[in-house]
């Protein structure tokens, strides 16, 4: 049997993570233009996406939260946009959730 080459141009695969998905379908979500995202914007998204990682197992848990939270929040105020409205409540709990942790660990 002859011997058979096969030659594979194995270039490594451009891997865009999963969050880098995540947030290009938060922009579509929230119906922004992703060509209009300043760069605080696009960190802001990112923090929103990694917050969406704790609130659940499947992708339905995850688009349920964000929803629940857009409708609990409701619109921003005049001038802000509603990445930023999202961001700073994410932020703010996170911060509590810090501070609770710390108080706990003092009382003990």
């Amino acid at each position: 049997m002859p011997d058979i080459t096969i030659k594979v141009d194995a270039q490594p695969a451009t891997s865009l993570g999963s969050e880098a998905i995540l947030d290009q379908d938060i922009v579509s979500y929230l119906r922004l233009n992703p060509n209009d995202l300043s760069a605080k914007e696009k960190e802001q998204i990112k923090d929103i996406s990694f917050w969406l990682a704790t609130q659940g197992e499947s992708s339905m848990d995850k688009w349920q939260a964000l929803r629940s939270l857009r409708f609990r929040l409701g619109s921003p105020a005049l001038g802000n946009s509603e990445v930023d409205h999202i961001h700073k409540y994410i932020r703010l709990k996170q911060a509590v959730a810090e501070h609770e942790a710390k108080l706990e660990a003092m009382e003990q």
